[in-house]
């Protein structure tokens, strides 16, 4: 049976911008199995230092002890070789300001690699487009592409330069990169769909194909610029989460029926969170 619940060692946390913090996890299972867009459940406290480690047992009183529910976070890059993991969010309440002060040395128990991911093409280009917090899952992405000898090329939006992330470690996994501001100063002014729309009319090396994460209606317009050029797009919805595992069924989002194209609901953490673009019902 598969092994859900890992345990691991933080390596290090810090803020990487304002409110976007880094946590890299000693966790060599987690780290070589788990596939781009694909997420975990992290537990909000350090475990004690006496818990089991290598069976990945919580201890009894685990649910007594954390006072949050799990939150959801996308594995935002991987080391199979050193056995990391590294999660970046945004502490945007108790629970994720919990898990911003973990530190080098605290046990971290979560769930994953959970989730329907990302499928590499086989040949040409892979284009990422994200925009703000959406860019989290598209480094790993990039890096795995990168790695199966495909162009690579992130487009990525901001609300501004100084709330910019990620930017070096997009650009040592892309063959060239495009970074957007809603206020200006970095390569493109605009948001990341404009950014992509401005990329593909200068061409790209093709076969081209896209994945894309953020605010929905960035996506819905990548995915329409997709549509109207033929190019396969791929999309990494967001929905709130309680289990992660299908069973409680908060996350549930809309889709259209391959067969008569009505709309549908489906689970976002276990059929999703990655859908084909075209099959997502945007409203």
């Amino acid at each position: 049976m598969r092994t859900l619940e890992r345990i691991g060692t933080v390596v290090s946390s810090g803020f990487i911008a304002p409110e976007q913090a880094r946590l890299v996890v000693h966790a060599p299972d987690a780290a070589a199995e788990v596939r781009p867009g694909q997420f975990a459940m992290l537990d909000c406290t350090p475990l004690p230092a006496s818990s089991d480690a290598a069976g990945g047992i919580l201890p009894k009183d685990a649910a007594q002890r954390a006072p949050f529910l799990r939150r959801p976070i996308s594995f935002c890059d991987a080391d199979r070789v050193a056995g990391t993991v590294t999660f970046v969010f945004r502490t945007s309440g108790t629970g994720t300001r919990a898990l911003s002060r973990l530190r080098a040395g605290d046990r971290l128990s979560f769930l994953g690699p959970l989730g329907h991911g990302f499928a590499l093409p086989e040949t040409g280009t892979l284009v990422a487009v994200g925009g703000g917090i959406g860019v989290y899952p598209l480094l790993l992405l990039l890096r795995d592409a990168r790695a199966k000898g495909l162009g690579t090329v992130a487009a990525c939006g901001y609300r501004s330069p100084a709330l910019a992330f990620l930017l070096d470690d997009f650009r040592d996994v892309s063959d060239a990169t495009c970074f957007a501001s809603d206020t200006g100063g970095l390569d493109f002014a605009g948001h990341a769909a404009d950014a992509f729309a401005d990329l593909l009319s200068r061409g790209l090396p093709g076969p081209v194909s896209v994945a894309t994460c953020g605010p929905a209606p960035m996506m819905r317009a990548v995915a329409a610029r997709c549509a109207s050029s033929g190019i396969p797009c791929q999309a990494s919805l967001e929905e709130r989460m309680a289990c992660g595992t299908g069973i409680c069924l908060v996350c549930a989002c809309k889709v259209k029926a391959a067969a008569s194209g009505e709309a549908e609901y489906k689970r976002c953490c276990t059929e999703g969170p990655v859908f084909d673009a075209q099959e997502v019902a945007w409203e």
